[in-house]
C-alpha cells in the first residue's frame, strides 16, 4: 500500500480487492488444484473440453433443426456458447463441490449490474468510434443492412459469447489464481490468457494484443470491485455487440452482418484503425482501455457478505 498527496491511498498490488475472493476461499478445501501449475494445466483441460461440448452441442443442434435459415445459424451458435458456460458450472458443481457463487454467479444486485454494464460497454466502443471518427480514421458510410428479429438473435448470441469469456478468464482461472497468488498477479496472468486466446484471429497485431490484456485488467477489476460476474460479462457482451451489430466494425478481426450503422475504416495508419483486426487493435480503443480500467480501479470496493 502507497500514499499518495494527502495520504490518499493507492492500493497498487489490490489489497483491498481480497473480499471478492471470499466464496472461493469458503471452499479452498474442495478446489482441485493446489498450487499455480495445477491451477493452468486444469484451465487448459477445461478450456479444450469447453470446445469439445459446445462443437457437441453445435453438431446435435443441427442434426435436429438444420441450418435452413439464419436464425437457425444463430441459435446453434449461442447454444454452443451456452455449452461452453454450462462446463465450468458442472464441473465446479461436481468435480469441485463448489456453487457457481465462486465463478461470479451472485443474485446479488444482478439486474442493476448487468444493465450497468451493457450501457458501460455500448458506451465505452463509442468512445472509441467517436475518437476514430474525429482523427479521420473511420467515417459514416450510412445504415446498414439487417432484420430486426436477426439483429436480436444476434445480440443473443453476444451476450451468451462474452459471458462464456468471463467466466472461463476472470470467474474461473482468475478467482482460482487468487488462492495461490495475489490479486494483481491473478489480474494480470489472466489478461494476458485472456489476450492470447485471440492470437489466431484475423489480423492479430501488438496493439491488439495490448488492448485486448487492457481489456482484462478491466473487467477483472470490475469483477473484484463488484463480486459479481454480471456487470463484467454484460460489457463484454455488448461491447462486442456495438462494434459489430451497432457500428459495423470487424469484432475480432470478424465481420459481422447485421449492423444498424456501417462505419468504414481508412486507409491511414494502421495504429488508428486497427488494420484488419478493426478498431480493438488501435490506439483509439487503447485511450478508451485507460480511462475504462482507471474508472474501474476507482470505484469503491464491495465487501463480500
Amino acid at each position: 500500500m502507497h500514499y499518495w498527496g494527502d495520504g490518499l491511498k493507492i492500493d497498487w498490488k489490490l489489497e483491498n480487492t481480497a473480499p471478492a475472493f471470499a466464496e472461493i476461499r469458503a471452499a479452498q478445501k474442495t478446489v482441485l488444484p493446489k498450487n499455480l501449475l495445477e491451477v493452468l494445466f486444469i484451465f487448459s483441460g477445461l478450456f479444450l473440453l469447453t470446445i469439445l461440448a459446445s462443437n457437441a452441442v453445435r453438431w446435435l443442434a443441427e442434426a435436429v433443426i438444420g441450418r435452413r435459415s439464419s436464425y437457425a445459424a444463430y441459435a446453434i451458435s449461442t447454444m454452443g456458447m451456452a455449452a461452453q458456460i454450462a462446463v465450468y458450472i458442472v464441473y465446479c458443481k461436481f468435480a469441485e463441490r463448489r456453487s457457481p457463487r465462486t465463478l461470479g454467479f451472485i443474485r446479488r444486485r444482478t439486474v442493476p449490474l448487468y444493465l450497468t454494464g451493457t450501457a458501460a460497454g455500448i458506451l465505452l466502443f463509442s468512445g472509441a468510434v467517436l475518437i476514430a471518427w474525429a482523427c479521420g480514421a473511420a467515417e459514416y458510410q450510412g445504415t446498414g443492412q439487417y432484420q430486426t428479429g436477426l439483429l436480436l438473435m444476434n445480440t443473443v448470441y453476444w451476450m451468451a459469447q462474452g459471458m462464456s469469456e468471463e467466466v472461463s478468464c476472470r470467474g474461473f482461472l482468475m478467482m482460482t489464481l487468487g488462492l495461490y497468488v495475489p490479486p494483481y498477479r491473478a489480474v494480470l496472468y489472466n489478461s494476458v490468457v485472456f489476450a492470447a486466446g485471440h492470437l489466431m484471429n484475423n489480423g492479430i497485431s501488438l496493439p491488439a494484443m495490448v488492448n485486448l490484456t487492457l481489456f482484462g485488467v478491466m473487467a477483472s477489476l470490475l469483477f473484484l470491485r463488484t463480486g459479481s460476474i454480471w456487470l463484467c460479462g454484460a460489457l463484454h457482451s455488448f461491447w462486442n455487440m456495438a462494434q459489430g451489430n451497432v457500428f459495423g466494425l470487424p469484432v475480432s478481426g470478424y465481420g459481422i452482418e447485421q449492423t444498424a450503422w456501417k462505419f468504414g475504416l481508412s486507409e491511414s495508419s494502421s495504429l488508428l484503425t486497427g488494420g484488419a483486426f478493426g478498431l480493438e487493435g488501435s490506439l483509439c480503443v487503447t485511450a478508451v482501455l485507460v480511462l475504462g480500467t482507471a474508472a474501474a480501479y476507482l470505484l469503491p470496493q464491495h465487501q463480500a457478505e
